[in-house]
């Protein structure tokens, strides 16, 4: 299997952080569930945003090696920048 989040061959599902080389799986936090996901990213709302953009949003933060916080953090910082 191909590792989720540096692309390696060989890597293995790893419970509560997907499927991962062991270098990634040794660094990566655990994950938090979908629904958790998008009770602390979207808020309150979440229902109001697409399916499909929550999916892919998730998607993403499952490939990332980042804690929720972080990715927050990462993923929201330019929006602040534009107002």
């Amino acid at each position: 299997m191909i590792c989720a989040i540096c692309g390696t061959s060989g890597a293995s599902r790893v419970a509560t952080k997907g499927t991962l080389c062991q270098p990634c799986a040794a660094s990566t936090p655990r994950k938090v569930s979908r629904v958790r996901f998008d009770l602390v990213y979207w808020g309150r709302k979440y229902a109001e945003v697409p399916e499909g953009t929550r999916r892919d949003f998730y998607r993403d933060y499952r490939a990332s090696s980042s804690t929720l916080k972080d990715y927050i953090d990462t993923t929201t910082h330019n929006i602040f920048d534009l107002c």
